[in-house]
């Protein structure tokens, strides 16, 4: 009897562990952000209703040059963006850090540090393209002046081995284009305390607010991949966003180079208690651009989009080839990544202004725009190309009618502007409407493009939220996708099923299996006796555990195997899609974070912290009490062997499953997580139910021992 309650008791402690972890998993997936209401934007707009050009501006996002003098790419396409930003004419750009490269010997010593050179030859093509204190137009850092046309953030490969802000190898301040405006602030005003790391200025109706939280000293490569404001850094921070406020602004932009996921919020703002992301969301910021992450699938990397904050990063200018668009059209959003490509040079660049993207739309944007509107929309721009590149006719169908709308060039406001008239109101019937694009160039060629968009709930007065817009578009696609995910999932695990069943009763027997058994045993054995490395040891017993667990300890364990290399599958999948960095798209971090899904080394470092001290631990010595203790000496080894050890492997990977999908989840709704997290319900639920039918089995066992006995 005293047997049968420790059984019972040590089963309970690996129920409580596996529910608890079932429990997270299941909210993961449940966690939807809250939306908070729109603020009243009525009074703040153009008309847009005619052939205008007013509530119409753009701008370029780059980031992460990493210029470096002997890496010609980095070079030449710093300076294709340039010149392209020459035609263009944007109102402002904007290169949210890593400027230079910071680590010229990384594949080397390893080691990270400033060059002299790199900055030189950074600033030297800032002078070339006229960009060093080259204004635009409009009201800067809250003072009669005008704003600077370029603006260059740090990023950590910036201030590398730069051990104080005045260091001698602090090149940012004299080589930097807002370095140098920082540096000739504090020089004209020595006794004002300057605010180092964020700074504002106003372009029309538009705040726009350039945020830097590094400090010094960071040492090298890796340090630097996060970054954690002080207090300080979110108290001058939260007093850009006050100044701008007041102002009413159309909308807040924030330009800082580290993503969300990466900012890591220990310490609140003094004045109203805030961490960075409460900043944010309080303040109603409205566009929240980054870099850092090299990405080149920003369209599922959103980040608060229920919330009205919606983040974009810009891709590697050295290595990814990439930059984004962005434009402002009567206050609502449209956004572009374009490649720097031979087509770049052989197609214009075109954005749909209006209707705008139905994935882009948040609930700090003027959507009753949408409504009111008498004119589609589309900027193009090709200045920059031949006169056989650039655009002869515009079309646009709408729907399944097939309606066609033919685009003029509204040549007497704007050459960028092509519009047609249309009634928003006749797609109001159905959540979503198909938008198809097609642009006839001067050559014949005939460039095309779809996109979504909808007008439900977006009228004055209307008592639906229009932010719920940005969770049924998402679902749509979330569920569509999900349910392809799952039918194929579903199908492979029949496959690996019958698969298994099939090697094992014609190609590897039980008998067969006894003697691999012993082969691998003898040369374990022999190894230990010769002191052979310990990896060849080490291969050995996996080769025999993944054999043995795969074939012969049931389906959990081969239906988990196949889940646990499906974390791998999925973004590789996507792979072929992206233009992969120098370090190509093997290594885990190029696959996570170029294949859309956030990698997180923080949080796997905390789930692995968690998982190898507490976790496995606590269920090894469980099952060690249970096979030493609790089973008596006549049952078989092979029962001994089925007790625990096959869950602990479950246990392993299905923790580290979950983590990577509740944490990915929890800050990004999107595809992949929502997968992963699925996998990871799937998972716990096969672990929980081999653990009772392990318990069922012991306990019948005990049963049966005592009958006999």
């Amino acid at each position: 009897m005293i047997i049968h309650k420790k059984l019972i008791r040590d089963y309970c402690s690996c129920f409580t562990l596996t529910i608890v972890f079932l429990v997270v998993s299941i909210l993961s997936i449940a966690f939807v952000p809250g939306i908070v209401t729109p603020k009243d934007t009525s009074n703040k707009w153009a008309d847009g209703e005619g052939k205008t050009k007013e509530g119409l501006f753009w701008f370029i996002h780059t980031s992460d040059t990493h210029c470096q003098e002997s890496v010609k790419e980095s070079v030449d396409n710093w300076k294709k963006v340039l010149k392209i930003a020459e035609t263009v004419k944007p109102s402002f750009i904007l290169n949210t850090g890593d400027l230079v490269e910071g680590c010229p010997d990384l594949e080397g010593t390893g080691l990270c540090y400033e060059t002299k050179k790199d900055w030189e030859l950074y600033r030297k093509i800032l002078q070339e393209h006229n960009l060093l204190e080259k204004e635009s137009v409009g009201e800067w850092n809250g003072q009669d002046a005008k704003a600077p046309y370029f603006l260059d953030i740090r990023g950590e490969r910036d201030i590398y081995s730069v051990s104080e802000d005045s260091a001698t190898e602090n090149y940012y301040y004299p080589h930097s284009n807002l370095g140098g405006i920082i540096a000739r602030s504090e020089k004209a005003q020595p006794s004002r305390v300057v605010n180092r790391f964020t700074y504002g200025f106003k372009f029309g109706t538009y705040e726009i607010i350039t945020a830097d939280f590094l400090e010094s000293p960071i040492a090298s490569f890796p340090y630097g991949i996060y970054n954690t404001p002080t207090s300080e850094h979110l108290d001058q921070f939260e007093a850009e966003l006050i100044k701008a406020q007041k102002s009413d602004p159309s909308a807040i932009i924030v330009a800082t180079h580290y993503p969300l996921t990466t900012i890591v919020d220990l310490y609140r703002s003094t004045k109203t208690g805030n961490t960075f992301r409460e900043l944010l969301q309080y303040y109603n910021v409205e566009l929240f651009l980054v870099g850092h992450f090299h990405s080149t699938n920003w369209d599922s990397i959103l980040l608060d989009d229920a919330e009205g904050v919606l983040e974009l990063g810009a891709s590697s200018i050295r290595f990814n080839s990439a930059f984004n668009m962005i434009v402002y059209d009567n206050g609502l959003l449209s956004w572009k990544q374009i490649h720097i490509d031979d087509l770049l040079d052989r197609q214009p660049i075109f954005l749909i202004t209006n209707p705008p993207d139905a994935r882009y739309l948040t609930s700090n944007q003027p959507l009753n725009k949408i409504v009111s509107s008498k004119y589609l929309r589309v900027s193009i721009f090709e200045d920059h190309l031949e006169e056989k590149y650039k655009a002869k006719k515009v079309s646009i169908t709408i729907g399944n009618n097939k309606e066609v709308f033919e685009l003029k060039k509204d040549g007497s406001s704007d050459p960028v502007l092509w519009v047609a008239k249309w009634d928003p109101m006749r797609y109001s019937s159905n959540d979503l409407y198909q938008l198809n694009i097609a642009i006839e160039l001067q050559n014949g060629e005939v460039i095309t493009q779809s996109q979504s968009f909808s007008t439900v709930g977006m009228q004055d007065g209307s008592s639906e939220n229009p932010p719920a817009l940005q969770a049924y578009v998402r679902a749509n696609s979330f569920k569509f996708l999900l349910s392809m995910f799952c039918c194929l999932y579903f199908f492979l695990i029949i496959v690996l099923l019958i698969g298994t069943k099939i090697i094992k009763k014609f190609f590897f027997s039980p008998e067969k299996f006894r003697n691999f058994a012993k082969d691998v045993q003898n040369v374990i054995d022999d190894q230990k006796l010769t002191k052979v490395s310990l990896f060849k040891i080490f291969k050995y017993h996996i080769t025999f555990n993944l054999w043995k667990y795969s074939l012969f300890e049931g389906a959990p364990f081969r239906i988990f195997l196949f889940s646990a290399l499906s974390i791998l599958i999925l973004p590789v999948s996507v792979a072929p899609m992206m233009k992969p960095d120098k370090w190509g798209v093997s290594t885990i971090y190029g696959i996570y974070c170029n294949g859309g899904f956030h990698f997180e080394p923080n949080n796997l470092m905390i789930s692995s912290f968690f998982l190898l001290f507490i976790y496995w631990p606590i269920l090894n010595i469980i099952s060690k009490r249970i096979v030493k203790n609790n089973i008596p000496r006549s049952v078989s080894e092979k029962k001994k062997l089925l007790i625990l050890k096959p869950s602990l492997y479950l246990a392993l990977l299905t923790f580290l499953l979950g983590i990577f999908a509740f944490v990915n989840l929890l800050i990004h709704y999107q595809v992949l997580g929502a997968v992963l997290s699925i996998n990871i319900i799937w998972n716990a639920l096969v672990l929980l139910i081999y653990l009772i039918i392990t318990l069922i089995k012991d306990l019948k066992g005990h049963k049966d021992l005592k009958k006999n006995k």
